[in-house]
């Protein structure tokens, strides 16, 4: 019986990054993937389709990746869904300033990665993986 790959959501509010981040894990041939363009979509997408990690992008209008974090992290269907954060905030330090000093605390809360944009397919990849391996059934 052939394994099933493991499902990643991409969620960015913007397409090309969509398209990037999806084309490139995608092309890894190990790797199912999904998008949603807003929090309330990747919401709907993440209890019902359950993906085995979601990218969230932490900048969006609306409903921010924070506000998504929260929701899922509050889920009883969705707690246990890995996150890895992405944001243009160049470093931790920069995203601590302009986010404020919350920001390493509610990473290390609910995210089991943190990407900064623009992404590095390989280390995007890494911290896709990563989040799928130390959540993997024994």
């Amino acid at each position: 019986m052939k394994k099933k790959k493991p499902l990643v959501l991409i969620v960015d509010d913007q397409p090309d990054n969509l398209y990037m981040y999806s084309h490139y894990l995608e092309n890894t041939g190990r790797l199912d993937v999904i998008t949603a363009m807003t929090g309330p979509e990747a919401l709907v997408k993440a209890k019902r389709l359950k993906p085995d990690v979601i990218l969230l992008d932490l900048t969006m209008p609306a409903m921010n990746g924070y506000d998504v974090a929260r929701e899922l992290a509050a889920g009883d269907e969705t707690r246990a869904i890995p996150l890895v954060l992405v944001s243009a905030y160049a470093s931790q330090h920069e995203a601590e300033k302009v986010l404020g000093a919350g920001f390493a605390s509610f990473v290390g809360e609910v995210a089991q990665g943190y990407v900064t944009k623009p992404c590095v397919p390989d280390v995007l990849l890494q911290h896709v993986r990563n989040a799928v391996n130390d959540h993997a059934p024994a």
